[in-house]
């Protein structure tokens, strides 16, 4: 996703023009306006309309015919809780909450108000869904998690890295509750590929300068970087320590490489953000979320960023470069 998409996901709600204070539009005279909640993980702000640019194409214009209120959590698990509870307090009509980690927090916050999601982990498995194809409570929208993603991300560095043996796998315990799939699909993915995974845990940017000092004491190779928003927000920092320490890093989020890091591959974000406008728009045309099944992206993009690769001393194999969506400088 371009930077201003990934780096909130839900920012895209708030539209331009759109003050970051939290409550967005306002009541015409003689009309309902349905409101439209936005749960984010870090903070409310109207930097990019995408999501906002797609519910107009349904005719639902934010700051016109449509009031949305945001609610953050600031980076804090509890703060999150806090602030889903507060959202559902305010008579909202939908949720937009379109990362796994504020999906699952809303929906322990309410089981009546319809929520839509982007999850990055398995919805099944956290308990957001009974099954993709019947969601069967009030969360649906989209997943783009499956078991061959962390495989895929460990092969593409295998085919960047020559020889490369012993793996960094840098994740977050605090997430494992909604994202600790990934860890085993690692441990799997490592096995399969003939790896050596070494796990490393942060779950505050206090813990990154000693996560990557272990890698190197441990003759970490290579990194790889599992699905987080506290390691999202981080993303400028782990790419910084990662050129420090000379570590070629795959990563799941294109933001990650647009800060200087060397490649990732994941879902089309933007397509994905714009798709969870449909969802908005069926719900509040009358839709129930049980009803609606949960989409999987078809399409993945692979980023490479050619100028760390030459910093790193790698030579990219032609047939990478030819498969990647995007090469960056």
């Amino acid at each position: 996703m371009r930077p201003g998409v990934v780096r909130a996901i839900v920012v895209v709600l708030l539209g331009a023009g759109l003050l970051a204070s939290g409550d967005f539009g306002h009541a015409q005279p003689g009309r309902p306006t349905p409101r439209i909640g936005v749960l984010q993980w870090n903070r409310c702000l109207a930097q990019d309309a995408t999501l906002a640019t797609a519910l107009a194409r349904f005719g639902h214009r934010p700051g016109e015919t449509v009031e949305l209120v945001c609610r953050a959590g600031e980076a804090d698990y509890g703060r999150l809780s806090d602030a889903a509870a507060t959202l559902v307090a305010s008579r909202v009509d939908v949720i937009a909450a379109l990362t796994h980690i504020t999906a699952y927090a809303a929906s322990r916050a309410t089981r009546t108000i319809p929520i839509v999601m982007m999850a990055s982990g398995d919805p099944v498995a956290s308990g957001l869904v009974a099954s993709l194809a019947r969601p069967g409570g009030n969360v649906t929208g989209l997943t783009y998690y499956s078991a061959e993603l962390v495989e895929k991300r460990l092969q593409l560095l295998k085919e960047m890295v020559p020889g490369l043996v012993r793996v960094g796998v840098l994740g977050n315990p605090q997430s494992d509750h909604v994202f600790g799939m990934y860890r085993a699909d690692a441990e799997r993915a490592a096995q399969t590929l003939q790896l050596q995974p070494v796990k490393v845990d942060a779950s505050r940017s206090a813990d990154l300068d000693g996560a990557f000092d272990r890698m190197t004491r441990e003759r970490v190779q290579a990194l790889l970087v599992l699905t987080d928003p506290a390691l999202r927000d981080e993303a400028r920092r782990i790419v910084e320590l990662a050129a420090q320490h000379r570590l070629p890093a795959m990563y799941w989020g294109p933001w990650f490489v647009e800060a200087g890091g060397l490649a990732a591959y994941g879902a089309d974000y933007d397509g994905m953000v714009t798709r969870a406008a449909y969802y908005v728009d069926r719900i509040l045309r009358g839709a129930r979320a049980a009803d609606l099944p949960v989409e999987q992206p078809t399409r993945f993009e692979l980023l490479i960023n050619t100028k760390t690769a030459r910093t790193l001393g790698l030579s990219v194999p032609p047939s990478l470069l030819g498969r990647a969506d995007r090469l960056l400088e």
